[in-house]
């Protein structure tokens, strides 16, 4: 079960682009989210841009759109940064 606050304005949703069970388990916790406060505004953020990955831009998109995700995006988290 997530902590989630009472009555959240936005959720940031993170997922590893090199896993694809963690883009599964954010779309876990988005339908969690979605049932214990309502939906609220969400984005999905795409990590580890730098490795060698296995989802196509248009597979995002669909994934955004089925689970009324608002956008998602591409990012680089290094270490010590």
């Amino acid at each position: 079960m997530l902590d989630i606050p009472p009555d959240p304005a936005a959720v940031m949703l993170v997922a590893d682009v090199t896993k694809k069970d963690s883009i599964s388990e954010a779309l876990k916790w988005k339908k969690e989210i979605d049932n214990t406060v309502g939906e609220v505004y969400c984005i999905l953020l795409i990590n580890k841009i730098d490795s060698p990955h296995f989802i196509q831009h248009s597979e995002l998109t669909n994934i955004c759109i089925e689970y009324d995700i608002l956008q998602w995006y591409l990012i680089l988290i290094l270490n010590n940064t």
